[in-house]
């Protein structure tokens, strides 16, 4: 328990409009953008010179009233403390490793993202460039205030280097400051990203703080009275849905994602489908259930499924591993696995499309999208979990 008080402050024509959604929701987790080795300048010379300049050079600002408010972000053991002069941003998940917070007085912007760690050697040998490549904000003619090496306070049982750095941009037309951390934990497989911007500078004594007001541990944290504290040993999921008509029991660190606004794809899902859930693990695999009602025989199920087969690997980075006719529940089936190359992230998909017949026919779709390889044998147990009602 973190004891320090922190102040209060996410038919046939059917099948083949429904197939192509497949291709629409590839994404799995988050990862970082690959770095651009031409652009690794070399390191500046200067950079202490120029943090101990640029602290006489800043104009003199007022700065900002506020308390701190702490957030959790779940199965991702991280905690961040940010002004309470900031709301929450639309499109958070928690569970899938980003938070943002808008100012509510100006353009301001705090954002708190979770990606795959970097090889340790490689973070090691970290420049401003390669921090200033991390962040989430689009920024012109950057001038670097400092950039350095420093310590996470709150970081127990969890090893990791992190290096902090400041610049001042232009945004929309403005100078803006922008502070970005980048935390690596080599041992955990992530990498925690905090940035933020500023365009007053009245948020400077807390930006130039930022290390500080993040907290790591294995186990994540809760909010429980205004205060951070250890959260609970994960436990199973077991949910179920009653409008698609299925039980699924998923182990411990699985969580149902509620707010999906910000997964690409996900809008067409919802408008093609009757319902469809989202699971998320602390690795940020995932998987989706869907159903659609739909009244088909099975050879028409079969003959829709060769037919449309090459949508879901027309697309560029996507690579067909196989595909098979089977049976899953009793009901005529067809399952695809997928390699999605696209990016800095690759993935695979393993997906099922199921033709249930009889009462209360209907279509369901289930896929499930890893980035390790030891993951694979995952997806027959996902598969079992799911039992229909």
């Amino acid at each position: 328990m973190i004891q320090r008080k922190i102040q209060r402050k996410t038919c046939l024509g059917g099948i083949a409009a429904a197939a192509a959604l497949l291709l629409a929701v590839t994404g799995c987790g988050k990862s970082y953008p690959a770095k651009n080795t031409a652009q690794k300048a070399e390191t500046s010379a200067a950079s202490e010179s120029t943090e101990a300049a640029d602290a006489e050079s800043r104009p003199t600002v007022e700065q900002a009233d506020f308390q701190l408010k702490p957030y959790a972000m779940d199965g991702i053991g991280c905690a961040v403390e940010v002004p309470d002069t900031f709301t929450t941003g639309s499109g958070n998940s928690a569970v899938s490793g980003r938070l943002s917070f808008d100012g509510t007085e100006s353009d301001d912007a705090i954002v708190v993202a979770a990606y795959d760690a970097q090889p340790e050697e490689e973070f090691n040998q970290f420049q401003e460039g390669d921090l200033f490549e991390l962040i989430n904000f689009s920024t012109t003619l950057p001038q670097l205030q400092y950039f350095r090496e420093t310590e996470i306070a709150h970081a127990e049982n969890m090893p990791c280097k992190a290096f902090v750095g400041e610049t001042l941009g232009t945004i929309a037309g403005e100078d803006t400051y922008v502070t970005i951390l980048a935390v690596n934990c080599p041992a955990q497989d992530k990498m925690y990203v905090f940035s933020m911007r500023d365009k007053t500078g009245e948020f400077q004594n807390y930006r130039d703080q930022l290390a500080d007001h993040i907290y790591l541990n294995e186990t994540g944290y809760v909010v429980e009275n205004d205060q951070l504290a250890d959260a609970p040993e994960p436990e199973p999921l077991s949910y179920s849905n009653d409008t698609i008509g299925y039980q699924i029991d998923l182990p411990e660190k699985w969580e149902r994602v509620t707010d999906t606004s910000h997964f690409y794809g996900l809008e067409s899902l919802a408008s093609q489908y009757d319902g469809y859930d989202l699971f998320m693990n602390r690795d940020r695999d995932y998987a989706i259930v869907a159903a659609k009602s739909m009244t088909v025989s099975d050879t028409e199920f079969y003959a829709a499924m060769e037919q449309y087969k090459s949508m879901w690997t027309g697309a560029g980075g996507n690579e067909l591993v196989t595909s098979k006719e089977c049976t899953v529940w009793g009901y005529a089936a067809y399952q695809l696995v997928i390699n999605h190359t696209a990016g800095a992230d690759p993935t695979t998909s393993v997906t099922w499309l199921i033709n249930k017949t009889g009462d209360q026919s209907k279509w369901l779709l289930v896929r499930y999208c890893y980035r390790e390889d030891s993951a694979a044998e995952f997806a027959d147990t996902l598969i079992n979990s799911i039992h229909l009602q």
